[in-house]
């Protein structure tokens, strides 16, 4: 995680959001991944796997994010995370979107 900190710093951008998946952590363990300046949201992994699973959002800490747990998931087909930020203009909703490779492919 720190090469990928230092890569992100090489970059000389500022995002406002960065989106992972397969971080292969949940909640419990996130503040040993901390990206300065960010404030960080991680999804629960599958209970059921310990590899390839797991979704987070960073989002710069200027901005008013909150988690939007009615729209975020974890099942065996599908890892999301939504947040809500809002501004001036009013809130908006962003998220991360991860579909396990032994996800289903089709809709029911």
């Amino acid at each position: 995680f720190d090469e990928f900190v230092l890569e992100l710093n090489s970059i000389e951008t500022d995002f406002s959001i960065i989106a992972l998946a397969e971080t292969n952590t949940g909640p419990d363990v996130s503040s040993t991944f901390q990206i300065p300046g960010y404030y960080s949201f991680y999804q629960d992994t599958n209970p059921g796997k310990c590899k390839g699973s797991g979704v987070a959002l960073y989002v710069r800490d200027t901005l008013n994010a909150t988690v939007k747990w009615e729209l975020s998931q974890v099942t065996d087909n599908l890892e999301t995370l939504f947040i809500s930020i809002s501004n001036e203009s009013g809130p908006f909703t962003i998220g991360a979107v991860y579909r396990p490779p032994s996800g289903t492919r089709t809709l029911r």
